[in-house]
């Protein structure tokens, strides 16, 4: 089963053309952060090594290496914004002795 970068919504086609939406939130489904080979810690952030970089990884491309990822979304925008702020008051509230 694959999920939507974004909002963490299903996915139903296995094989999405550029064009393609998510049903949930209207997002681009052929796009790097969907992608299996997607990884922020390579180079490009792209684990396959003969795909051609994409500055853009949130746009629709024409990479013919895309594989639609088959693994749950870890955190959806959403949810990482609201981390990072959460984290970010953390720093600034005083417990009470």
């Amino acid at each position: 089963m694959s999920f939507c970068y974004h909002c963490g919504g299903t996915i139903e086609n296995s094989r999405p053309g550029r064009s393609d939406e998510c049903s949930h939130c209207g997002r681009p489904l052929r796009v790097c952060k969907n992608c299996r080979f997607f990884d922020t810690a390579a180079a490009s952030q792209c684990r396959e090594p003969q795909a051609e970089a994409v500055a853009d990884k949130e746009s629709p491309n024409f990479c013919e290496w895309f594989r639609i990822a088959d693994t749950a979304a870890s955190e959806t925008a959403a949810a990482k914004k609201d981390g990072a702020r959460q984290r970010f008051e953390a720093l600034f509230r005083r417990e009470n002795p």
